[in-house]
């Protein structure tokens, strides 16, 4: 790929003009409430005499699949009384709780399809701790499962939802996870930098900050300076494919861009995340005819955090030479390609941008619960 391809201009563009699951949880129970504690609108005490039935405590499968198949949960006692699922991930930190009010649990009530609570997203390969706890009890049942493959909040003929991250050529469903493909059909990078400027685009185990991506083993880092004080950096662009365009809603306020940024507090790091339309319903984004809209983020915060942009509140890109020159409606039927650019704001700074799991939803926002 050249510098003047027309990839490289949309990055080198775009920058100038942009402004700033739902948890398949089935069960049939009285009682939620907020992480750790019991709450809801029915509380029960466990009375002095509260036991579970000896051998009744079952959670299966101990090892499982959660891209084909739920966790279950079985036990009985010997009273009605509040009582608490918490499953905590021991290598990711991801946690669920499921809570309810009855004198037993099955199948039929209560089941995990392994979605979380909080930000952090459960792994492959990870053991998870299950604890069974009783509203005024001391007493807790323990067992430990293990996840031979992680949920997959965007799968093979979802209508709610268009995982970005996918990408049949790197072997990887979700996330920046396996080797990043140079030569992907659906990623485009700006790898160029201007004269002097120095930057990094791969993947990031985040080891260096001792934190943790948010899902998967990697997040995606671009790094870099802006030494000609242009703002513009570089950047990565996910074309979508003929199948996820088909599923496009044409309702801009039903469809969300939502991404995990990672903030390490820096001001002057920013991301442009820019949607490029094709407005006459063809197959590509030309720039000087047809729309891009766009919204900033900024990385002043700390840690990770979900953000959710919805199309309806993007702005039209001022440029006429880069997606300023369409119809100046917002179509998402006709999104063609979804860019995110590191910008050094203001210019002449060196900038660190992580991301990771970015996903379109339709209707509502992503929500991992």
């Amino acid at each position: 790929m050249s510098k003047g391809s027309l990839i490289y201009n949309c990055f080198r563009k775009g920058f100038a003009v942009a402004t700033p699951f739902l948890l398949y949880l089935v069960f049939s129970t009285s009682g939620c409430g907020t992480k750790q504690e019991f709450s809801g609108t029915e509380l029960v005490v466990a009375p002095d005499d509260f036991e579970v039935f000896e051998n009744s405590f079952e959670v299966s499968p101990k090892s499982v699949n959660l891209e084909r198949e739920d966790v279950s949960f079985k036990a009985e006692f010997n009273h009605r009384v509040s009582w608490r699922i918490r499953l905590k991930g021991l290598t990711s930190g991801a946690e669920k709780m499921i809570k309810g009010v009855d004198d037993h649990i099955n199948a039929d009530l209560v089941r995990w399809d392994g979605g979380h609570d909080e930000l952090y997203f459960f792994k492959k390969d990870e053991n998870v701790a299950v604890e069974l706890s009783f509203m005024g009890s001391k007493l807790v049942k323990r067992d430990t499962i293990k996840i031979s493959a992680a949920k997959l909040f965007s799968p093979p003929g979802t209508r709610s939802s268009i995982m970005l991250s996918n990408d049949d050529n790197r072997n990887s469903r979700e996330g920046f996870e396996g080797i990043f493909n140079f030569n992907s059909a659906t990623w485009t990078f700006g790898p160029y930098p201007d004269p002097g400027e120095q930057i990094f685009f791969g993947q990031d185990k985040m080891e260096r900050d001792n934190h943790p991506p948010v899902q998967g083993e990697f997040a995606l880092t671009l790094h870099g300076n802006d030494r000609n004080d242009d703002y513009f950096v570089t950047g990565i662009k996910r074309a979508l494919t003929n199948q996820e365009i088909e599923r496009m809603p044409s309702d801009p306020d039903s469809v969300y861009i939502n991404i995990y940024i990672y903030g390490r507090g820096h001001a002057a790091t920013k991301m442009n995340v820019s949607c490029e339309e094709a407005d006459d319903g063809g197959s590509e984004h030309i720039e000087n005819k047809h729309d891009a809209w766009e919204h900033q983020l900024s990385f002043d915060h700390r840690g990770w955090k979900l953000f959710s942009i919805r199309y309806s509140d993007l702005t039209r890109s001022a440029n006429p030479d880069y997606g300023g020159n369409g119809n100046g409606r917002r179509e998402p039927q006709y999104l063609r390609g979804v860019g995110f650019n590191l910008v050094s704001s203001p210019p002449g700074n060196e900038v660190k941008a992580t991301f990771d799991f970015p996903i379109i939803t339709f209707g509502k926002p992503f929500n991992p619960k």
